[in-house]
């Protein structure tokens, strides 16, 4: 196992164990393996999120009149690589292809198609904040690596349904950032060694003010 790659779309099954434990994660990621996606509902949300995703970013630029970079087919992902400056032959970097992200950096864009197109969520679901604000950190390394003096500073995150549509703004939280950033060291040394002893050991939760960084800053239906 040599540069092995931990993607943002991921952080939830890496920190928390959400959809897979971090036991099973960590034996796929030492094998080079995907995890199968399970069940024809899933399967739906996961191609109907896929199709629709360019809807959502057009519904973005009609609201906020101005058209992002690196969308649909010309999408992009960042690498860190050697995330922990490891001077060793095997080393992990951290990646992110966000949906999108603002000409000047400022504001990254992601689309959610929730319930298959069915519904919106009532609230962002907390379950998104570690892609969410993974993504930034991700993009701000990269953007440091670049001698770029520029730096994210918030997430679009897009709820599309063809009926309703909401948009979360989530301004950057430097203290989830490295409350993600322990665990994702400890995931990555796991990874390392390949032992899952460290994993097996409860994860504190985060104690910091995080509602504060995230408002509704849009909303609009379709009456039908």
């Amino acid at each position: 196992m040599k540069n092995l790659n931990l993607r943002s779309s991921n952080f939830i099954n890496y920190i928390f164990g959400k959809y897979v434990s971090r036991e099973e994660q960590l034996a796929l990621d030492l094998e080079g393996k995907e995890r199968e996606i399970e069940g024809d509902w899933q399967k739906y949300i996961m191609n109907y999120g896929n199709l629709h995703e360019k809807h959502g970013i057009a519904e973005w630029v009609v609201w906020a009149e101005e058209m992002p970079n690196y969308i649909l087919d010309k999408q992009k992902s960042f690498s860190v690589p050697n995330w922990l400056d490891l001077d060793q032959e095997e080393t992990i970097s951290l990646s992110s292809t966000p949906d999108g992200i603002k000409s000047d950096f400022s504001c990254i864009l992601e689309v959610k198609c929730s319930m298959g197109g069915k519904s919106c969520y009532k609230d962002l679901p907390k379950d998104k904040l570690p892609q969410i604000y993974g993504q930034q950190m991700v993009l701000n390394s990269w953007l440091e690596s670049q001698k770029n003096k520029e730096r994210v500073e918030k997430t679009h995150l897009i709820n599309w349904t063809p009926n309703h549509t909401k948009i979360w703004e989530c301004k950057r939280n430097e203290e989830f950032e490295n409350y993600l950033k322990k665990y994702l060291e400890i995931y990555s040394w796991a990874l390392l060694n390949e032992k899952d002893d460290e994993l097996k050991k409860p994860i504190e939760q985060f104690k910091g003010e995080i509602e504060k960084s995230i408002s509704l800053i849009y909303e609009a239906k379709v009456c039908v």
